[in-house]
Parts: C-alpha cells; sequence; structure tokens
C-alpha cells in the first residue's frame, strides 16, 4: 500500500532507461467472478475519484481531467486505483460493473509508463474480496500469494521471450 503517487515517482526514478514495464502484484476484487489467488492481466486503469455529492461537479470535473483511465497494451480486466484501501461495502458498489480489481499503486505504474513512453504489463493477483477482511487475508495468505505471484512472473517471462 504505497500509493499510486509514490508508485509513480519510484517507477520514474528506476524506469528512464528501461524498455518495457512490468508490474506484478497483489489486488482486491470488485467483481465476485473472479478467483482469489488466481492472476489477470491489466487492460485498463482508473483513479477512484469520490462522487460528486462528497466534492462537488467541479472537483470531480478536474479529477477526472487530471486522472483520464489508461489502457495497456494487454486484453483483461479494469483495475482501479484508490488512495486508501476499500474496506467497505458501499464503495465496493459503487465500482461494481465498471470495475473489476482494486490497488493501491496500479494508476501511478500505468501512468509512469505513460509518460516514459514505454509499454507496460500488469499481472495482478488476487489477494480478497475488497470488504472488512483484507487486511487479515493478505496478511494470512502473504507467502503463498508472493509464490503465485513469482510463479506467474516467470511463466510471463519466458512465454514473452525476455
Amino acid at each position: 500500500g504505497m500509493g499510486s503517487l509514490q508508485a509513480l515517482s519510484k517507477v520514474l526514478q528506476v524506469a528512464q532507461c528501461g524498455d518495457y514495464l512490468l508490474n506484478a502484484g497483489v489486488v482486491g476484487a470488485l467483481n465476485n467472478a473472479v478467483e482469489v489467488e488466481h492472476s489477470y492481466l491489466i487492460e485498463k486503469v482508473g483513479k477512484y475519484q469520490p462522487s460528486k455529492e462528497l466534492i462537488g461537479n467541479k472537483a470531480l470535473s478536474f479529477g477526472e481531467r487530471l486522472f483520464p483511465d489508461l489502457s495497456t497494451k494487454d486484453q483483461g480486466l479494469r483495475l482501479l486505483t484508490s488512495d486508501f484501501p476499500f474496506y467497505h461495502e458501499s464503495l465496493k458498489k459503487k465500482c461494481e460493473g465498471k470495475w473489476d480489481l482494486v490497488d493501491m499503486e496500479g494508476y501511478g505504474i500505468a501512468h509512469a509508463a505513460s509518460l516514459l513512453e514505454l509499454p507496460l504489463t500488469m499481472l495482478k493477483v488476487v489477494s480478497d474480496f475488497a470488504d472488512n477482511n483484507t487486511k487479515k487475508a493478505i496478511m494470512q495468505n502473504f507467502d503463498r500469494l508472493s509464490k503465485v505471484i513469482a510463479k506467474q512472473v516467470k511463466k510471463w517471462i519466458e512465454d514473452n521471450g525476455f
């Protein structure tokens, strides 16, 4: 949970001399059709914006222009990045249908790839269902999730000739 701005900053620091970005990590599920401990490619990344009831139309419009949805080169699921954990069912319900997964760094990484004009693949493993059990689920399954991520990255690298 380093956050999207911190992720953007770190990726910009280390990726300037690279020619490809591969991001792998854990995400919460907003779509009940996805499975825990399975990996998914990401095709679209968006930044969570509070509702217009909370911030007003002008601020919402500014946020949408500042943080447009971004696409990767892959076909896959839709990832929403939030600046805070999604532990509440009401937040999840607002995003269901438009977004499949949620994390706290993906948008920053996708934005860095866009700024650096680098192709990006995002490989995300579902750790939880973005509810009040999220923190516990990640901590209990951290070792197993890390192994799933490592296997998926290794397979992706082999399959793509890197």
